[in-house]
């Protein structure tokens, strides 16, 4: 099993039920998972602390740990440019097949 592929799958099946364009919204050539804005939060709406906003309780401690149990971010004593890659491949595993997405908020 790849690192994230649990985590990105939870975000998947959210996204899905709560924003069913998500795939064809998103710029996934810009795609960064460690940028607030070009992150798949901060391109769907707007910025990442505000996306996070969206999801549910899934974790007791904060809006940002069901962010990392969803595959939004990596885990805040993990981050590094290399888990960060981790996570945006596993997130293009779920690029539509055609054309280019435009983004809108």
């Amino acid at each position: 099993m790849r690192k994230y592929e649990k985590q990105v799958a939870r975000g998947v099946e959210f996204l899905d039920q709560s924003i069913p364009d998500w795939r064809e919204r998103l710029k996934w050539d810009e795609l960064d998972m460690s940028s607030g804005c070009d992150c798949v939060g901060g391109q769907l709406k707007g910025f990442f602390r505000d996306f996070i906003q969206l999801l549910p309780n899934q974790v007791k401690k904060s809006k940002y740990d069901t962010a990392t149990f969803m595959g939004f971010d990596v885990d805040v004593w993990l981050k590094g440019s290399y888990d960060y890659g981790l996570l945006r491949k596993e997130w293009l595993r779920h690029r539509p097949m055609s054309g280019k997405a435009k983004r809108s908020q």
